[in-house]
């Protein structure tokens, strides 16, 4: 089975997940990250992208479409972190168009809208709950990324369908 979705939350903290066509969570992942060689574990600013892992796990998907969410600089955040988020979310665009010829993006404030979802995070987690099924692991903060990520698929898929109606 082909699957059809990626979802992508960037940034160090973000996910990756894999939808089907129907919508059904296959499976997520954690962004998967790594320390910058010749820097420390204690700084979160040295913690990159690992951009091999994240083009294995797109690579070997082989989806149809990859969805990033097309994040920006947050009001009042720092310019060290500014500039980590941004190198981070860089790194996952540029992979996922290495990875797949049909890339979108999607604002978080479209897809938040369509599901009726603020900035916090734990909804987002609830309707990732109620969408996909409480047996995945939904139960760690960390999870926060993977959640998003299926949601930003799902919102692609449901967009798609309304386009084809």
């Amino acid at each position: 089975m082909r699957p059809a979705i990626i979802g992508i939350d960037p940034g160090r903290t973000g996910g990756v997940a894999m939808l089907d066509d129907d919508g059904a969570l296959i499976d997520g992942w954690r962004m998967p990250t790594l320390v910058r060689p010749g820097t420390t574990a204690t700084m979160k600013a040295n913690h990159v992208v690992d951009g091999g892992a994240l083009h294995t796990i797109i690579s070997r998907c082989r989806p149809r479409v990859v969805v990033v969410e097309a994040v920006h600089a947050m009001p009042r955040q720092g310019v060290v972190s500014s500039f980590a988020f941004g190198r981070a979310t860089g790194a996952a665009e540029a992979i996922a168009m290495a990875c797949c010829t049909n890339v979108a993006w999607v604002a978080p404030a479209t897809w938040k809208k369509h599901f009726g979802l603020s900035s916090d995070k734990a909804a987002s987690v609830d309707l990732a709950k109620r969408s996909f099924g409480v047996g995945y692991r939904w139960t760690k903060r960390v999870e926060e990324g993977i959640a998003e990520a299926a949601l930003i698929a799902l919102w692609h898929i449901q967009k798609e369908a309304l386009i084809n109606d």
